[in-house]
């Protein structure tokens, strides 16, 4: 029988935000599944923690990044080509592109939205409900 491909998965601030904000939250099925190998940065991170305010969600959160790669961004590298986001946004898909991950998972439709299914400097940008669909069919 032949091994299913692990999925490289960068995540965006608002889905670990998400996965920590509610017990049991659809998102956080992401952690059980064997088919992702889940990163993200210590950027990312910082942001989360500076959102996130009620002790629970914060031992959720705690437990959530436990298991994942976290990176130190490099800041001094760019994008090349240059990519229309704002500049917030830049070094979260520069995270997703320094990790090498094949996914860049964001619920930011209004920054991310324009580039959701297409490929960044071989990142593919997906929101959470594509990423459950495309997995679903591998």
């Amino acid at each position: 029988m032949a091994r299913q491909k692990v999925h490289r998965v960068f995540l965006d601030a608002n889905v670990i935000f998400s996965a920590a904000w509610k017990e049991k939250n659809e998102i956080a099925t992401l952690w059980q599944m064997a088919v992702v190998h889940l990163v993200t940065s210590d950027y990312v991170v910082e942001e989360v923690r500076r959102n996130l305010r009620e002790p629970e969600q914060v031992a959720r959160l705690e437990k959530l990044l436990a298991p994942l790669e976290i990176l130190t961004l490099d800041l001094g590298v760019s994008l090349l080509p240059p990519v229309m986001l704002p500049g917030k946004d830049i070094p979260v898909l520069l995270g997703a592109v320094q990790a090498k991950a094949e996914i860049l998972l964001t619920g930011d439709k209004r920054h991310f939205g324009h580039l959701f299914g297409r490929q960044v400097q071989g990142v593919l940008v997906l929101p959470p409900a594509m990423l459950m669909a495309h997995l679903r069919t591998k």
